[in-house]
């Protein structure tokens, strides 16, 4: 196996950045870590809120948290997962980790 496919592998499976880290760019690869990292982060934790604000008027409305209706938490569930914020954010970390994938696979120095 090739350093390019090997780095494209890490950049694809593992994480965005990895695949730089094992060519040499250790500055780009760091980057694009936390880059990913703080993307991923940011997107969980606006799932979580938007989720939760929801939840939360949800339980208001029945005055139970038991009493919610199932049917109801997939359809908050659909409705937080649609939000701009979360789409946005998802579509930055695919962006990022399409990015990795790429630049894995196209700057690869010719093995020794």
């Amino acid at each position: 196996m090739g350093r390019a496919v090997f780095a494209i592998i890490l950049s694809a499976l593992i994480f965005p950045g990895l695949g730089q880290v094992y060519k040499g760019e250790v500055r780009k690869g760091v980057f694009l870590i936390l880059s990913a990292s703080l993307l991923l982060a940011v997107l969980v934790l606006s799932f979580l809120i938007i989720y939760s604000f929801g939840y939360g008027d949800l339980v208001a409305q029945t005055g139970n948290a038991e009493t919610v209706p199932p049917e109801q938490l997939q359809a908050l569930l659909g409705q937080t997962i649609r939000h701009p914020l979360v789409l946005f954010t998802f579509g930055l970390l695919l962006a990022t980790w399409v990015y990795g994938l790429v630049d894995a696979g196209r700057t690869a120095p010719p093995a020794r």
